[in-house]
């Protein structure tokens, strides 16, 4: 049987290793991981070392020994070839992959965990994690402004495009300069740099002792408005009105079936077309970690959409000035499209979102709903459908009833009906 380990030496200095993973290190006939990583217990190595973290590639180094071990008859017992991890082998590690790979080839595989770097950083600032929300930001893409919302603690663990400067970055954007941070460099080694303090200052930090892209950070935005849930919000907790003038927008319980019909999913992109007060983006970028493109040309609706989206402190709505369809073109292509204003631009507006989601080559259809309020859009929409290859059409009808206090009575006031045109 052929034997392997998989060893997690913790956050990065030699003395946090665990004495099961120094053994099983010692033990190693092959010992193979990242540069940075086997060069740190380098003194724990007596067999042979190799560099590489593709898990592919350590098979094959394994596969490899067994059968020169095997031809020189040096096997008569099982030698054990070992893979090292930063961290944590269950968390965000490559061990995952691997583990399967080797037991798909029929290796016995044992797993040594070590102490993630959060675990680490949590200690250092004498407090718990358990409460965290964790990203992992090390080597891909990350969309920060779904990742930060009222009312969690994120930490992020950095590495590539998205560093502790760039979060300071997007913060400061953002208008949070007064929320609270921490940022953890070098974790664990003898020059090991810890920050907390406001965001304000942190991006002065940021600037002069980042050495490394490699970090994990902690924003606290705990304290910031999370007085509701998921759901529609109340229609009036919006900012509706600039002045004297009264922006339109969609009412909850429209929004609620919209937002029912589109079914958001985290990491899509969402775009809102003619976004108005912007409430639907709002109920949007709450619902999921996706990322909504709020799409309006009135400088009037653009300045409530800012405030709307400070008030609720959605991050990961980006507010896109200018007339559809033509700000859409350089839009990311979209997995869901609300159109609640087209100023007569409909049909080119689903055009376009159609023509951007099939350039994307996306695995699902593209989900399209748009309201209506007259029977001419109705019947463009249905149209619309028709020219569009196995596209199919459906329409729900939304008519509500509110009370309204006369005197001791309660009395039922109608809102205009309006159509939902779902295409996908």
């Amino acid at each position: 049987m052929k034997s392997a380990v998989l060893v997690g030496i913790g956050a990065g200095s030699y003395g946090g290793i665990t004495d099961d993973a120094r053994t099983a290190i010692e033990a190693a006939a092959v010992v193979v991981g990242a540069s940075r990583v086997v060069s740190s217990v380098s003194d724990l190595i007596h067999g042979h070392s190799f560099y590489e973290y593709n898990p592919e590639r350590i098979l094959e180094i394994f596969d490899s020994y067994c059968e020169s071990s095997t031809k020189s008859g040096k096997n008569s017992h099982v030698k054990i070839c070992a893979a090292l991890f930063s961290g944590d082998t269950g968390f965000y590690s490559g061990a995952t992959k691997l583990y399967s790979l080797l037991v798909e080839k029929g290796w016995s595989v044992k797993i040594f965990p070590g102490i993630s770097c959060v675990q680490y950083f949590a200690s250092r600032l004498g407090t718990v994690w358990q409460d965290w929300h964790l990203v992992s930001a090390h080597g891909i893409s990350c969309n920060l402004g779904a990742h930060l919302r009222a009312g969690l603690k994120t930490c992020f663990i950095t590495g590539g495009d998205i560093t502790a400067l760039s979060i300071m970055e997007f913060l400061s954007s953002r208008g949070l300069n007064d929320i609270e941070v921490s940022i953890g460099v070098r974790l664990s080694y003898l020059d090991e740099q810890i920050y907390t303090g406001k965001v304000s200052d942190a991006l002065g930090f940021a600037k002069k002792n980042m050495t490394s892209e490699l970090a994990v950070v902690l924003v606290d935005m705990g304290v910031l408005n999370a007085e509701y849930g998921p759901a529609a919000l109340p229609d009036e907790v919006f900012v509706r009105s600039e002045g004297e003038t009264l922006v339109p927008m969609t009412k909850q319980i429209v929004r609620a079936s919209v937002m029912s019909l589109l079914s958001l999913r985290d990491d899509e992109v969402f775009w809102d077309v003619g976004a108005g007060t912007g409430a639907v983006s709002v109920d949007a970028a709450r619902c999921a970690a996706c990322s909504v493109y709020s799409v309006e040309d009135k400088a009037e609706a653009i300045l409530l959409e800012e405030k709307n989206r400070a008030k609720f402190c959605v991050l990961n709505m980006e507010i896109v000035r200018g007339h559809a369809p033509e700000a859409l073109v350089d839009l990311p292509a979209p997995d869901a499209v609300f159109v609640g204003g087209s100023e007569g631009h409909l049909s080119d507006i689903i055009r376009t979102a159609y023509k951007s989601h099939a350039k994307a080559n996306k695995e699902s259809p593209l989900r399209v709903v748009v309201a209506a309020v007259t029977t001419e859009t109705l019947v463009e929409c249905m149209e619309i459908s028709k020219e569009l290859e196995g596209v199919t059409c459906e329409v729900t009808q939304v008519s509500a009833a509110s009370t309204k206090l006369l005197g001791r009575h309660h009395l039922l006031r109608a809102e205009n009906p309006v159509f939902l045109i779902s295409l996908s």
